[in-house]
């Protein structure tokens, strides 16, 4: 299984967003400040590219939501 794993800040957060090869598509996680988390494995997508952005973008919302 290959994984994608990408860190950054967000508002004061701490970010960590994944992707992970399910099969022949990708889905993706996000651990925020090193408590939270968000798995979907039932999305999946093609690239780990869209996986990754879509984590991105849950993950922002997640902390924008918490604020």
């Amino acid at each position: 299984m290959a994984n994608r794993i990408r860190r950054f800040e967000y508002k004061g957060c701490r970010v960590e967003i994944f992707a992970g090869k399910k099969g022949m598509q990708w889905t993706w996680a996000f651990v925020v400040n090193g408590t939270e988390t968000k798995t979907n494995p039932s999305d999946c997508y093609k690239t780990s590219a869209l996986a990754m952005d879509t984590a991105k973008a849950e993950a922002c919302r997640f902390i924008d939501r918490k604020r």
